[in-house]
């Protein structure tokens, strides 16, 4: 067991380990168990495979066995499901007015080349335009 650094939240498991980047390293395949007020999150590492997603775990209820279980997340992350340019189209499409740069950037949280490349493509696709106040869905 090794202890981690306080404030992590944006930091995989393993780089939130304190003086232990060699430990960190050392492993092919690590798993992380941290508390996230009363669900525990199991993190999986590997060094040659993508990560799957976290998993919450919760103990099972006083009568039962001792054991960690599994808790179904309620609404599932549909946003890695989708691709960035269905990212910047549906966030365009809800919007009541067109968007900024800026406005959609943090929206569909994308890097401004990423997203100017999707901008410029949706445009010559003529899905969506640019006006003097930011980008808008052709209706």
């Amino acid at each position: 067991m090794h202890a981690c650094r306080k404030d992590t939240g944006n930091l995989r498991a393993g780089q939130a380990l304190r003086g232990s980047s060699e430990l960190h390293a050392w492993g092919d395949s690590n798993l992380y168990l941290r508390r996230r007020g009363d669900v525990l999150r199991l993190s999986i590492e590997h060094r040659a495979a993508r990560s799957p997603a976290d998993l919450s775990l919760a103990l099972p209820a006083v009568d039962r066995p001792l054991a960690l279980e599994i808790i179904e997340e309620t609404e599932p992350d549909t946003t890695a499901a989708r691709t960035p340019e269905q990212r910047v189209y549906e966030t365009l499409a809800a919007a009541s007015r067109p968007l900024a740069l800026a406005a959609i950037r943090d929206a569909c949280r994308i890097r401004t080349s990423t997203l100017c490349a999707i901008l410029n493509g949706l445009s010559a696709e003529g899905t969506i335009q640019r006006t003097p106040r930011g980008y808008t869905v052709v209706r």
